[in-house]
């Protein structure tokens, strides 16, 4: 009587439920590993990645000393443009390109420091996370947060914007 009444307590003991979960579980671990080796196998060639990961933890590393792009929306009235260029090229900030949209209005693509801007421009950076649309994965894209034109500028510069990376 003693084996009989040790097995019943066994099994008043023993939880059910917990069991099959855990059982559950352990079958979806199994079949998400097959069907990765099976993916593996017949397409050898193609990334397998999980992407499972919290976005909120991951951030966007500080990038002082990286050259940041901006476009410029400058004003083209008689030679404005050739003055502004001038006043760019004498504080060493380096045009990569001139383009005019009408008669009046132009787009001046700088390259400078982000150390350079902030004291420049009184403004700061900020960056956020974003997905990229033709691909998966992430990136950190650059906002302009707040900005003053400073006064020698004033006349020339009507607004700055930082492109998107995606669109070029």
């Amino acid at each position: 009587m003693d084996s009989r009444e040790s097995t019943v307590s066994f099994f008043d003991e023993f939880d059910f439920e917990a069991g099959i979960l855990d059982i559950q579980q352990q079958s979806k671990t199994i079949l998400f590993l097959l069907g990765c080796c099976f993916c593996s196998f017949y397409y050898p060639s193609a990334p397998i990645f999980a992407e499972d990961v919290d976005k909120e933890r991951l951030k966007c590393p500080p990038m002082d000393r990286q050259s940041l792009i901006l476009d410029l929306n400058v004003s083209d009235k008689g030679n404005h443009l050739n003055l502004l260029l001038s006043q760019l090229r004498n504080e060493k900030i380096q045009i990569i390109d001139v383009e005019k949209s009408s008669k009046k209005r132009a787009q001046v693509r700088i390259e400078i420091l982000e150390s350079a801007f902030r004291p420049l421009f009184s403004g700061s950076l900020e960056y956020k996370l974003v997905e990229y649309s033709s691909h998966s994965g992430t990136y950190c894209q650059r906002y302009i947060r707040n900005y003053t034109i400073p006064l020698r500028y004033k006349k020339f510069i009507r607004e700055i914007q930082i492109p998107d990376p995606q669109v070029e």
